[in-house]
């Protein structure tokens, strides 16, 4: 990341892996709570 390019690159793919790990964990929590609330239900 010497150059203003790959620092940019850097930068974007930081971003999208971080959206993706908020979505992923706010959907595993999503999925968490369903099957826990399936649980206690049954």
């Amino acid at each position: 990341m010497n150059t203003a390019t790959c620092k940019r690159i850097a930068e974007e793919r930081h971003r999208v892996m971080q959206t993706f790990l908020d979505d992923f964990m706010r959907e595993w929590e999503m999925t968490h709570r369903y099957v826990n609330e399936q649980l206690i239900r049954e």
